[in-house]
């Protein structure tokens, strides 16, 4: 029998590898696709995003927000509203942008991890990258952590394509990074990578010409970076939206506490760790997740140690910025970093199926399956039962069918602007639908002041005939304070529950009450 040549045989292997890539990546857009797709209204967060979206003209985006104590880059807010025009008010329409990064994260891994990586690597990363829970349920909700983890692939990306240093690659990389931040507030951290891993590689190769190249490339970053800080950070920072948003990751210890005061500070460092691959990082096992990651990091030290700063730096960087209290370290706003967690645990796993020999390869075989296998039963479960925050769309429905002529609906703040963007599905007259104001309620008294503001909006309804009360929750108990508020001014008539929602019927005519 002819024997293939070494050289053909890695062809032949990396074609096969190519081929599996490319499935791995249909197969990850058809879970976001079938995520995207299923009918779900805006929840709490994504509801004061799309209030905000569509109140707010887009000069007034470039600063603090309006509804909810939340921030969010302008272009990507931009982005959101200019789907919103094209496509009309709808929820498909606002989280276009989510999902289209969403299945960028996908592509763009596999162009970023080819180069980076061996091409088993490569395919085990991209693997671990379609079935991350985080990153598909990130790109079906309005919220910009998904397009964060997108535009940092880009930016990777564009970063690989300029080692040549071709001039079209290099104005690509400054254009890019001048609008980067724009789009993604920790998209900083990668640059600063990219930036320090490059002037040390060229200058290290006394490439004078390159680190004059950079250096002008840097400079357009700077304008970009700058402009961004004096026209959208500072107003942001400044506002109470900017405030309330840091002191709720305070609370979720997402700083990092410098100097430590006790043994849960000491271990802050060791217990993100651990979480990260769990969260954003989409792997369960997070003991057996984290020793791929660490055999990822020797793999690309050995020959490769660009890449690998390239792809570490971001971490150390954030962490920085965390103990100063700039940035937080956690769960979702480290997103765009599970692409290069799982880059590192693929190219681990590749490398203890590589380099060893019979019997032992099984056990990197074994290590690849126990680490995908909850990750890709939830991706599976995903395609056959979408999650869902809540059905405010089926209580909705539930009063449709039962409507009569004089009723009103009224809808809780939050409630309420989630139906700015289901509006679209129901045919209730304008005037028979009532939702209640902004209210924001501080200090001890606050359950007190709550109370009052809805014992007012419940008293405002006599007179009205028959009133639905539609309200989202969390936990069960939470409409209760509508309930026993409504029936002071009212009779109870029946309620109708869904999956974090429920609407209840009152009588509020004179005759009713």
């Amino acid at each position: 029998m002819a024997e293939i040549h070494p050289e053909k045989s890695s062809r032949i292997f990396d074609e096969k590898c190519k081929w599996a890539a490319w499935t791995i990546i249909c197969l990850g857009t058809l879970v976001r696709l079938v995520q995207y797709i299923h009918y779900r209204p805006l929840w709490t967060d994504e509801a004061w995003y799309g209030a905000n979206i569509f109140t707010m003209s887009y000069k007034e985006l470039f600063g603090p927000l309006v509804f909810g104590a939340n921030v969010a880059p302008p272009f990507f807010l931009h982005a959101c509203k200019i789907s919103v025009a094209a496509f009309g008010v709808n929820e498909y329409a606002v989280r276009l942008v989510p999902f289209i990064s969403g299945i960028a994260v996908l592509v763009l891994s596999y162009l970023v991890s080819r180069k980076i990586l061996s091409a088993l690597g490569c395919v085990l990363a991209l693997a671990f990258v379609a079935v991350c829970a985080h990153l598909i349920n990130y790109s079906a909700e309005l919220r910009q952590y998904s397009t964060d983890a997108a535009v940092c692939l880009l930016m990777l990306w564009l970063a690989l394509r300029v080692e040549k240093g071709r001039a079209p690659a290099l104005i690509a990389l400054a254009v890019a990074g001048a609008l980067a931040p724009w789009f993604s507030y920790p998209i900083v951290f990668i640059m600063a990578a990219i930036a320090a891993t490059q002037l040390v590689a060229v200058a290290y190769a006394k490439d004078w010409k390159m680190v004059s190249r950079l250096v002008c490339v840097y400079a357009v970053w700077a304008i970009g970076c700058s402009l961004f800080y004096f026209i959208h950070v500072r107003a942001v920072m400044a506002s109470s939206n900017g405030l309330r948003n840091l002191s709720v990751y305070s609370y979720a210890s997402a700083f990092w506490p410098l100097p430590p005061k006790n043994l849960t500070q000491i271990r802050w460092p060791y217990i993100t760790f651990m979480q990260m691959f769990d969260n954003p990082g989409g792997l369960t096992l997070t003991g057996l997740a984290a020793f791929a990651f660490l055999a990822g990091c020797v793999s690309l030290s050995i020959g490769k140690k660009k890449y690998l700063s390239i792809l570490l730096l971001p971490f150390v960087l954030a962490l920085v910025a965390s103990a100063l209290e700039l940035y937080p370290f956690y769960k979702r706003t480290i997103l765009y970093c599970a692409p290069l967690v799982l880059m590192l645990a693929g190219e681990g796993v590749a490398m203890l199926i590589r380099e060893t020999q019979g019997r032992n390869k099984l056990a990197g075989v074994l290590l690849f399956a126990l680490l995908i296998l909850h990750p890709g039963l939830r991706a599976a479960r995903m395609v056959v039962q979408p999650t869902t925050h809540h059905e405010l769309h089926a209580v909705l429905d539930h009063v449709e069918e039962n409507w009569k002529d004089g009723d009103t609906l009224y809808l809780p703040h939050n409630p309420g602007l989630a139906f700015i963007y289901c509006k679209w599905r129901y045919e209730f007259p304008e005037e028979a639908y009532i939702t209640a104001p902004k209210r924001s309620f501080e200090g001890k008294r606050r359950p007190e002041l709550r109370k009052i503001f809805i014992d007012e909006q419940m008293r405002g309804l006599e007179g009205k005939g028959r009133v639905w009360i539609a309200t989202t929750y969390d936990l069960r108990t939470q409409p209760k304070a509508f309930v026993d508020s409504a029936k002071k001014y009212s009779q109870y008539m029946g309620e109708f529950h869904a999956i974090g929602a429920v609407v209840h019927l009152f009588d509020f005519s004179e005759n009713g009450a």
